[in-house]
């Protein structure tokens, strides 16, 4: 595993594989995670995987329920619901 490397590019090698770049080096992976916040559309869409991110303002919400059914069921992101 390798957690600090920054991928720069994932190319499909002709067989079905993705190989994952670190500049010129292909790095051998069984499985990659791709966790580049919403950056990662970017990446993953040479290889036609779409991915539905969208970059957001950094809003947080922390509310006390007594259940998890009083919890909020929606998004509290301004402009995402009507």
């Amino acid at each position: 595993m390798r957690v600090t490397t920054r991928i720069s590019d994932l190319r499909e090698d002709g067989t079905g594989r993705i190989g994952a770049f670190a500049g010129r080096e292909m790095l051998d992976a069984e499985q990659i995670v791709a966790a580049a916040g919403a950056a990662s559309a970017a990446l993953l869409r040479p290889l036609r995987i779409r991915l539905p991110l969208y970059p957001l303002k950094g809003y947080s919400l922390t509310v006390n329920v007594k259940s998890l059914a009083a919890a909020p069921s929606i998004s509290v992101t301004p402009g995402l619901h009507p």
